[in-house]
C-alpha cells in the first residue's frame, strides 16, 4: 500500500483541496512506476492509503476523478506525455 501524507490544517477547501493533490502525487507516482495493478485497483489503493491517513474518502475519489482536472492540468499532462525525442525544431532545418 502507497504512503500517503496525512492533511495539514485547512479552513479554505481550496487550499484542502491543493494540500490532497500534493500529498497523492507521490503515492501516485510510486504507484505507476511500480505496481502493475489496473487503473482501478490503483485508485482503490490510493482511497485506501489516503483514508487511514485522515483523509475524508468522497474528496480524494473526487480528486482522482480526471473530470475534475482543470484544463491547465490537462494541458499540462498531455504536453508532458508528449514525445519530443527525434523531432528537429523546423529552425533547426534552415542553413
Amino acid at each position: 500500500m502507497p504512503y500517503v501524507a496525512s492533511p495539514s490544517y485547512c479552513e479554505d477547501a481550496r487550499a484542502r483541496s491543493a494540500n490532497l493533490a500534493q500529498c497523492l502525487a507521490p503515492a501516485r507516482r510510486f504507484l505507476d512506476e511500480t505496481s502493475n495493478a489496473s487503473e482501478a485497483e490503483k485508485i482503490e489503493m490510493l482511497v485506501s492509503s489516503a483514508a487511514v491517513a485522515g483523509w475524508d474518502e468522497d474528496e480524494v475519489r473526487q480528486a482522482l476523478q480526471p473530470e475534475s482536472e482543470t484544463p491547465g492540468a490537462v494541458l499540462t499532462r498531455n504536453i508532458q506525455e508528449t514525445a519530443t525525442i527525434g523531432l528537429v525544431p523546423t529552425s533547426a532545418n534552415t542553413p
